[in-house]
């Protein structure tokens, strides 16, 4: 892997040309009988309803051709870092985000491995096959390797910025930057210094938000998104996405359905943890019963479900403060009881101000 380009012609970061992320190879029959051996054969060349071909992916050429035996690294499982990374974003009294643009194809794939992504593009009269060589979006090990690519800048960076690079590390999700300062005179170092960690590895970090205004703020009012939560900037306070359809009259309630309708409201704090039991016990009642997917549900289940449904869209007014302030003298006191259906679990913040 690299994330330098190698094209003639071009800058050491980036690409000039749409031809920079894929590259020819002759033209032959050797894919089709490749495909031919597996029992895969590609659609009528000379249909006209053929507008494209097959785009073979890294995780199907290693189940196709290599038998499994070349393992492509996914990692860890990154959403388990969001509560993480946001608890550790709630902690300061300043607040940072930005992405990175076009991270993936800022890597290149090594020549030896490009051949596990080729592009088949067939024609009437020939058949072309390309190959990518830049990591692609969708491919299992490719948010691997921008992590890896990410947590190796901030190993190289000089003492006197080793602060921003040690916040740096335990900052990114995927591609996304969340971080946070003490106060705006930190906002702004921090900001020069990060983007210029990450220009040395090609990465141009940009549409910086907060909810403290500074020339390098793209945006400071309004309602931002953060790792698939809202952030009210007005207001510092966040709460979660909650888009509720209407109900047709002829709506056939199943098991899929609710199952659907409860994994659509993404909570990784935990904020609508209570509202959301409710379905998630319906839903366990469905698996006691047997019931398949796609079967009509009892009354006892149904209803239960559409009067939760009716009044879900209430959950997106829900917010909590963004800013915890967390110091010495902070404790928090939890209290957790349990029964066969769930867990309850409640905690209270205690702060000693200090007299006057």
């Amino acid at each position: 892997m690299s994330n330098k380009s190698g094209q003639k012609g071009q800058g050491r970061c980036g690409f000039s040309r749409a031809s920079s992320k894929i590259e020819s190879m002759h033209s032959s029959s050797t894919v089709s009988n490749e495909l031919s051996k597996k029992g895969i054969i590609l659609s009528d060349l000379a249909n006209d309803d053929c507008e494209i071909g097959l785009l073979l992916a890294a995780d199907v050429a290693r189940m196709l051709f290599l038998e499994g035996s070349v393992k492509l690294y996914s990692g860890p499982n990154l959403i388990e870092q969001i509560p993480d990374i946001i608890d550790r974003f709630r902690s300061y009294p300043i607040d940072i985000s930005a992405d990175i643009e076009k991270a993936f194809l800022q890597l290149g794939i090594a020549p030896e491995h490009r051949d596990f992504l080729r592009f088949f593009y067939p024609t009437e009269n020939e058949e072309i096959v390309y190959r990518h060589s830049r990591v692609l979006f969708g491919v299992s090990s490719s948010p691997f390797l921008l992590a890896a690519a990410l947590s190796h800048l901030p190993e190289h960076v000089p003492a006197e910025g080793s602060e921003i690079a040690d916040k740096l590390k335990f900052s990114f999700y995927v591609d996304n930057c969340v971080a946070g300062v003490s106060d705006a005179t930190q906002q702004e170092k921090f900001i020069l210094k990060a983007r210029g960690i990450l220009s040395h590895g090609c990465f141009n970090l940009r549409n910086w938000e907060s909810n403290v205004d500074c020339k390098y703020i793209s945006k400071s009012t309004g309602t931002a998104k953060l790792l698939g939560i809202l952030w009210d900037l007005d207001k510092d306070v966040l709460k979660c996405r909650v888009r509720v359809e209407d109900l047709k009259t002829d709506s056939n309630i199943t098991k899929r359905f609710i199952l659907a309708a409860v994994q659509k409201i993404f909570d990784p704090l935990g904020i609508l943890c209570s509202a959301l039991l409710s379905p998630k016990i319906l839903l366990q009642n469905t698996w006691r019963l047997k019931l398949s997917w796609d079967s009509t549900l009892p009354d006892n289940i149904v209803k239960p479900f559409l009067k939760w449904w009716g009044e879900v869209a209430k959950l997106s007014d829900i917010e909590i403060p963004r800013h915890l302030e967390i110091n010495d003298t902070t404790q928090m006191p939890v209290c957790v009881d349990a029964s066969k259906r769930h867990m309850q679990l409640a905690y209270f913040s205690e702060q000693t101000l200090p007299k006057v």
